[in-house]
């Protein structure tokens, strides 16, 4: 387990760190089994030996099983159960069987893992909807070339695009899962975008998690693009970016399979499918045709991976995952005796098999682990860790090797000394411990203390020694290497092993410089896209300030024209005998003063009068507007009600504000609503411990349709009949909730009503 493992707790010290924490966590899950990877390096070309690759999958008795009953299912005219596995890879093709293998072993990858008991987060609902989305995605790229007569995506590549476009999802959640189901739930409650809740939790959401995990599994490029770009508006997409239409084909099958509500993977927004298939010249009704194929197609998958008995599965994987580590460890076992027969190489030899473990995408952890294993094979250690330091905090990623096993962890360094100071002519030489390296010499004793009883010499004692490694002068990382006072030492080796070291040292800071740069990669592009969303609202707001700056003009102007006309009107009607012009003066008289009210009402809007926040039982407000609202207009118990979750709740505004803007909210719902069918509810499901308090207002009415739901809280925008009101009762709620540091917002959709949502702070901030 890692040193830390809570990133959410209170000792964690900042965004930084805690990301850091969640990362190292995901750097810790499993790779892909050695028979996926072989099978999918092999189908990778048209040329591959159909017969090697039936023979891998041959070596793995489930992925058989699988494989056939797959191709017994398929309407390839296979009859009996005589066929074998290499006629299944002839019959359904490479592409097939690539995407049929990615599918099972990743299923398999994460099987072994569980998740919270009763959380928001569903996986085998999250499998259903990874699977309905690849195999949209597939359905779609086979029709986008029968359209086009050619090929903007392999359609398997589209299935493995899609099957892992929410890889990340799953991660998070086998890594933390009691975290993970709350952020769900959190998202859920408030109605908010799951990437923003993750990013709020963790610091990083499941879109830069999936990329990492992907890149880290060797995936093909435009899977970690896919998983990393498939909330990103396409046409915002950088020229650099190589899989457009990949990522294009994923966001169009995610919505599609949303819609179909086939599983659910934790996000709630379903977005118009229209200008996502518009891109490849699809229509709605040919995605219609398409959806008894897309069901097929899913059920058959599901079966193929086991979720419809997942007990069973899970069992199942978990001996497998057992075997499968018996046999790595033999295996490393066998390299390591191998290696001490041979001999220790020369530094020379040594740094040549260092640079060539590694390749330019490699990560701290990657390189960390290629400097550890080379030491314990160049000194014949028993075991050794090497670590890299995070610039500008107090953390260090550290892999060990340890006779055949090994690990990965974030440590926290002592705060005694400082950690980038290389000792004094350390050069290339093992030296004690510093004060600032002790958490990491604590930690591996613990992991390591069979191993060094195992190794004590009997005239001698085991002691761990580091080897700084520094580049451009401050240090940037280490080794820690358990040695016998016979060998504290690495003389013998000479100036050879300063450039062993100092390669580590390049290494190191390369690939630190990667992850920065990764990492600002990442951050600018969320930057990009929560710059267009802000946009709209900043010119909302812009729009709103213009009209209320118009609105406060017009009425100052109109006053006094409008008291004259309503003085002299008064006064004509003193003297005023003949009745049809008394009854014109009335006339006159009503519409100036009904003119001085919407002055009154637009000053109102315009200048508000600052609110008085006052903390105020939620249960009691609710309870007065309803009460008021049954004995002042035609609505009846029956057709009014009202419910607070927690009587506890409070909800820190003007009340008086508060009030108004409720009532603008339930004139809009009666207007909306039949009288004798009216059905108007005002519930908030918050808890007294929640930082915010949500009501909301439903009625059964007509609702409103899309174009009108789009500008329901423009000032003066009304869909009404002339007359019947001036379009300021939803924009003047809007903007007293706003004063007083809340939202409002709506859904409606015709025929289905309309839901009116208040979020308010539940205590000063």
């Amino acid at each position: 387990m890692p040193v830390v493992t809570d990133p959410t707790g209170p000792h964690v010290t900042g965004p930084a760190q805690r990301t850091e924490l969640i990362l190292s966590q995901i750097d810790q899950l499993p790779t892909l089994s050695a028979v996926a990877i072989r099978v999918l390096e092999a189908t990778r070309s048209s040329d591959s030996d159909l017969q090697d690759i039936a023979r891998l999958i041959a070596s793995d008795p489930a992925l058989t099983t699988r494989i056939l009953s797959l191709v017994r299912r398929a309407d390839r005219g296979v009859r009996g159960d005589n066929v074998t596995v290499a006629r299944a890879v002839v019959l359904l093709g490479l592409d097939a069987v690539r995407s049929a293998v990615l599918a099972i072993k990743i299923f398999e990858t994460f099987a072994g893992f569980e998740g919270a008991a009763g959380s928001a987060f569903d996986r085998t609902e999250f499998w259903k909807h990874s699977l309905a989305v690849a195999c949209g995605a597939r359905l779609m790229a086979a029709a986008i070339a029968k359209n086009e007569r050619g090929r903007r995506v392999m359609p398997e590549e589209a299935f493995i695009a899609g099957l892992l476009h929410d890889l990340g999802k799953i991660a998070l959640d086998a890594c933390l899962p009691k975290s993970y189901a709350r952020v769900v739930a959190t998202a859920a409650a408030r109605r908010a975008c799951l990437c923003d809740a993750e990013r709020e939790t963790f610091g990083v959401d499941h879109t830069a998690v999936g990329r990492r995990l992907a890149t880290r599994w060797r995936l093909p490029d435009y899977v970690p693009e896919c998983c990393w770009l498939h909330h990103h508006p396409v046409d915002a997409l950088p020229a650099s970016i190589r899989s457009t239409d990949h990522v294009a084909l994923v966001q169009a099958a995610n919505q599609w399979a949303r819609r179909q509500r086939i599983g659910h993977s934790g996000s709630n927004d379903v977005e118009p499918l229209g200008p996502a298939i518009e891109r490849f010249g699809l229509s709605e009704t040919q995605l219609d045709e398409l959806g008894p194929a897309l069901m097929a197609q899913v059920e058959e998958h599901c079966a193929l991976i086991g979720l419809a008995n997942v007990s069973s599965t899970q069992l199942y994987h978990r001996a497998l995952a057992q075997a499968n580590e018996e046999l790595s460890r033999a295996n490393l076992e066998l390299a390591s005796a191998r290696q001490r027969d041979a001999g220790r190489d020369a530094c020379v030899e040594t740094l040549g098999a260092f640079t060539r473990r590694l390749c330019v995408r490699d990560d701290l952890v990657d390189v960390c682990g290629a400097v550890a294993h080379t030491l314990c094979e160049l000194l014949n250690a028993p075991a050794a860790a090497a670590f890299a330091l995070h610039a500008g905090s107090r953390l260090a990623t550290v892999v060990w090797q340890a006779d055949g096993q090994s690990g990965c962890d974030l440590v926290m360094l002592a705060e005694s000394g400082d950690s980038t100071a290389v000792p004094a002519a350390s050069g290339a030489r093992l030296i004690p411990p510093p004060n600032w390296a002790v958490p990491i010499v604590e930690y591996l004793d613990g992991k390591l203390d069979a191993v060094w009883s195992g190794h004590r010499p009997a005239a001698g004692v085991v002691a761990t020694s580091l080897l700084p490694i520094e580049h451009g002068g401050p240090c940037v990382g280490g080794v820690l290497i358990g040695v016998t006072n016979e060998r504290a030492s690495l003389a013998e080796y000479g100036s050879a092993m300063e450039s062993l070291v100092a390669a580590f040292g390049l290494a190191i800071a390369a690939a630190a410089d990667r992850a920065d740069a990764t990492r600002l990669h990442e951050d600018l592009a969320t930057a990009n896209r929560q710059l267009r969303q802000a946009q709209g609202q900043i010119i909302r707001s812009r729009s709103l300030s213009m009209i209320a700056e118009m609105a406060a003009g017009a009425a100052h102007e109109l006053n006094n024209p409008l008291a004259v006309i309503a003085g002299r009107a008064q006064l004509l009607l003193l003297d005023m005998e003949d009745s049809k012009q008394r009854q014109a003066l009335e006339i006159v008289n009503d519409q100036a003063r009904r003119c001085s009210e919407i002055v009154t009402e637009l000053m109102a809007f315009a200048k508000p009068t600052p609110p008085t926040p006052v903390s105020t039982r939620l249960n009691t407000l609710l309870d007065a507007i309803g009460r008021h609202w049954l004995a002042s207009s035609s609505l009846t118990e029956t057709n009014l009600s009202w419910r607070v979750a927690d009587p506890q709740v409070t909800a820190f505004a003007d009340p008086a504000q508060v009030t108004l803007a409720l009532d603008a909210l339930l004139a809009n719902a009666v207007e909306a609503t039949r009288p004798e069918t009216a059905r108007i509810h005002i519930n908030s499901s918050s808890r007294g411990s929640d930082e915010t308090v949500v009501v909301c207002v439903i009625d059964n009415g007509i609702g409103m349709a899309p174009q009108v739901l789009e500008h329901a809280l423009d000032p003066f925008f009304s869909h009404r009949a002339a007359g019947r009101g001036r379009g300021l009762g939803l924009s003047k709620a809007h903007r007293l909730i706003e004063i007083n540091g809340g939202r409002l917002w709506l859904e409606s959709s015709p025929g289905a009503g309309t839901r009116a949502y208040v979020e308010l702070p539940s205590r000063p901030t």
